[in-house]
């Protein structure tokens, strides 16, 4: 049995096609969990009145807590052997579990995965998403670690895959963390021997500012990514993958300078916090120090210096 996990909030106007996409699986060896995450519109009646109608659909409510929480809570009551994950706005081709779980099984594949279709807010065809290197086929988790020290959307999301449920048996999504799909996934491919990629677009995603997601950056949004970014290295020195550190160190500083120059990383509003993410940052940014030129490491060390300096030598 494939167990489907959709987290629910604030999405009542999709709703209805999300959860008729999953029931109407040409798979049809499968329980749906609808976890209303304190939406405070309709959504949790069109929950309980699906599950009323079906005894495959199961349905949580409980405060708002985010994706994470969501996710984590049908994890928690997942009982099938595989499972995925549909965010509510979005839908699936009638097709897609039916062929992500043969797939996986032909090929005793750890999970599988597939490529996915833009739609816009009304279901029309949108331009293909952008350009992204999907492998098809078998291939291993860890070859895409090594490769990827920054991951595509279509590798670092869970909703376009179907897992076998033991991946999960002792990781869950961190709470109140914005990025959290860049907290879990790595390990997700660390533990899969294999991995079998089905280049069909079998994953609807609306492009949708409303739900869980807004668009744009926020400094929240940004730290939260450094840490993930720490998180996951701090992993590859811990399991044998320190030669591909060696790159995430150089996107590390990369985003961080990002961000220094998009926000104030000086004095933020969360100065404790943020000093801590400069000490682990610096941990890595000079054990891999030949990466780097001294004028880098002058601008990470002292950002206003650095400014002060490049305004002098440009003449302002």
């Amino acid at each position: 049995m494939i167990s489907v996990i959709v987290p629910v909030f604030k999405t009542e106007k999709y709703l209805v096609q999300c959860i008729e996409s999953v029931l109407s699986q040409t798979y049809r060896d499968l329980e749906l969990i609808l976890v209303d995450d304190g939406s405070p519109d309709r959504c949790g009646e069109i929950c309980d009145r699906y599950a009323a109608q079906d005894d495959r659909v199961k349905v949580v409510h409980q405060a708002n807590g985010g994706y994470s929480a969501a996710r984590n809570a049908g994890l928690d009551l997942a009982s099938g052997e595989y499972l995925t994950f549909v965010d509510s706005d979005d839908y699936l081709h009638e097709e897609a579990l039916d062929v992500l779980y043969r797939s996986l099984v032909e090929n005793n594949a750890d999970f599988s995965m597939c490529c996915y279709e833009m739609v816009s807010e009304t279901g029309e065809a949108l331009s293909p998403p952008p350009s992204y290197d999907f492998r098809s086929g078998v291939f291993q988790g860890r070859e895409v670690l090594r490769k990827w020290k920054y991951f595509p959307v279509i590798y670092i999301v869970p909703w376009n895959k179907l897992f076998k449920r033991e991946l999960f048996s002792d990781i869950r999504f961190p709470l109140n963390k914005c990025h959290e799909d860049n907290f879990v996934l790595y390990k997700i491919f660390y533990k899969s021997s294999i991995i079998v990629g089905v280049p069909r677009g079998l994953y609807y995603y609306r492009q949708n500012t409303k739900g869980f997601m807004a668009l744009g950056v926020t400094l929240e949004k940004s730290l939260c990514y450094l840490e993930a970014l720490i998180e996951r290295m701090y992993f590859y020195e811990n399991h044998g993958l320190s030669e591909t550190s060696e790159g995430l160190a150089i996107h590390l500083m990369d985003t961080y300078f990002e961000l220094q120059s998009r926000f104030s990383l000086v004095d933020p509003v969360d100065v404790e916090r943020a000093r801590a993410i400069k000490k682990k940052t610096r941990f890595f940014i000079y054990k891999y120090k030949k990466y780097f030129t001294l004028k880098e490491l002058l601008r990470f060390e002292t950002p206003r210096l650095f400014e002060v300096l490049s305004s002098v030598k440009n003449g302002r």
